[in-house]
């Protein structure tokens, strides 16, 4: 059922595209289609609209934070250093208000990459040190980032203990992590803590 939703949604937001590529809102829309194919494992598509955002939108950071997330998969080589200055640049290209998520969010962002480029202990450190209070991070989305990039070192435990704090801010999402199509946890989805997480909602 998700993935037929996310094959609607990308219909949609692919047609209003390509009806008229400068809507006024036409930057919501790429970042639509890429969160879109990045959550569906279409890597190259996910680097296209990447690419279109950054071309079409150079100080828009979330067209920044994209190519640090991409970092974080197999869509793009791992690269330490690039990875550290796109994360400054997401940091300056955000609104001050906005800025202490985006300096914890791009941080876990480079802890990816570094887990990629097998610099584990600087990436464990790093993903330690990430802290975000519930004002500024009342959803615990940052949760939802720091498990995968747990996943990326193979720590199971420190994942799944990130999933449970994220589901219990979100447990009305914890069925859409039984998909088949959810790369993010493959790694862990024999797990029986994890099944039993994605099943009722908490550990």
């Amino acid at each position: 059922m998700k993935h037929s939703f996310c094959a609607s949604a990308k219909l949609a937001a692919r047609r209003a595209y390509e009806q008229d590529a400068y809507l006024s809102n036409i930057d919501v829309i790429v970042w639509r289609l890429f969160n879109l194919a990045l959550d569906d494992a279409q890597f190259p598509e996910a680097v296209h609209w990447c690419d279109v955002g950054n071309k079409r939108f150079p100080v828009d950071p979330r067209f920044v934070e994209c190519r640090l997330s991409l970092m974080g998969t197999k869509a793009t080589e791992p690269d330490v250093p690039a990875a550290w200055k796109l994360a400054d640049s997401v940091v300056k290209l955000t609104p001050e208000s906005s800025r202490s998520y985006a300096t914890a969010s791009s941080r876990i962002g480079v802890a990816a990459v570094l887990a990629r480029g097998t610099l584990a202990d600087s990436a464990k450190r790093l993903l330690a040190g990430v802290r975000a209070p519930p004002d500024v991070d009342p959803t615990r989305d940052l949760e939802y980032d720091r498990a995968f990039a747990w996943t990326l070192l193979g720590d199971k435990s420190a994942a799944i203990k990130s999933l449970t704090i994220y589901l219990a801010a979100n447990p009305n999402l914890a069925s859409g992590f039984n998909s088949d199509n959810n790369w993010r946890w493959r790694t862990i989805a024999d797990d029986p803590r994890f099944q039993r997480l994605v099943s009722t909602g908490k550990q």
